[in-house]
Parts: structure tokens; C-alpha cells; sequence
């Protein structure tokens, strides 16, 4: 009996308190569906007009809207929240397909998302700034209200 209870306390203190890697990708995933709209962005340390434009989030795809090209840009993306920060890979599905995958990292805090994205085939960034030269984009969004 004894050796039955040692066993049980064992799993739980080795069992990670938040779930397993896999379950806290699905819930941030989960928490990423939806529609986000723009409310800054930055290109190599300048700022850039994007405000409005929407990301679509839906399933493992991503939607990018521009609102003043009209154009759409679609992508998949994986995510990996066990890292610090947590980590997103976005992977173009036109013409870039053939590129490597935008080595990403993500902070989300309720409505609010931030996104820094390098050039594939770069270091990922680490802080949600970017530098002048770096060929990293960052952006700030808020999740559409319906």
C-alpha cells in the first residue's frame, strides 16, 4: 500500500502543474481564434502604418488582411508556449511556400496579442521591439469585438 501512495505523490509532483506542453498549446491556440486588428506595428525599428488591418486566426491557418493594399495573405502557424517567450513559427502558403518558416514569438494577455516575427532563416526574436536593421516586424493587436 505504502509503495501505491509513494507512487501516486511521485506523478504528481513530477506532473507539470499547468498540463502538459501539448494541452497549453491547444489553449493558446484556442485563445488565438478569432480576428485581431492592428493597432501598431514596427519594421526594423521604425514604426509602420498598419492600424486596421486585421489576422485571422482559424484553426492551424492565418489570414492577414491589409486595409489599404486589399490584399490577403494566408499562412500556418505552430506554436510552442513552453518556451520563454513563448514561441510561434508562420509559414507563408502562396508564394513563399518554399521559404522557411517566420521564427516568431507571441505574449498573450486577455484582448490584447503581441506579435515579433523575423526573416526566415534568422535568429528568432527575443523582446517585442525591434531594431533598426534586425528584419523583424512587431505588432500590437486587439481582438475584434463583434
Amino acid at each position: 500500500m505504502q509503495w501505491r501512495m509513494l507512487v501516486v505523490m511521485t506523478v504528481g509532483v513530477l506532473a507539470p502543474a499547468d498540463g502538459t506542453k501539448e494541452e497549453v498549446a491547444r489553449g493558446d491556440k484556442a485563445k488565438l481564434q478569432g480576428t485581431w486588428v492592428v493597432v501598431s506595428a514596427e519594421v526594423s525599428g521604425r514604426a509602420v502604418e498598419a492600424a486596421g488591418d486585421r489576422i485571422t486566426f482559424a484553426g492551424n491557418g492565418v489570414v492577414i488582411k491589409k486595409k489599404k493594399a486589399g490584399k490577403e495573405e494566408k499562412a500556418t502557424f505552430i506554436l510552442d508556449p513552453g518556451k520563454k517567450p513563448k514561441v510561434i513559427d508562420v509559414r507563408a502558403s502562396d508564394a513563399l511556400a518554399g521559404e522557411k518558416a517566420l521564427p516568431g514569438i507571441y505574449a498573450l494577455e486577455g484582448d490584447e496579442l503581441k506579435l515579433c516575427l523575423g526573416s526566415p532563416g534568422k535568429d528568432r526574436p527575443t523582446g517585442f521591439r525591434t531594431r533598426r536593421g534586425d528584419d523583424t516586424i512587431a505588432f500590437v493587436l486587439k481582438r475584434e469585438k463583434p
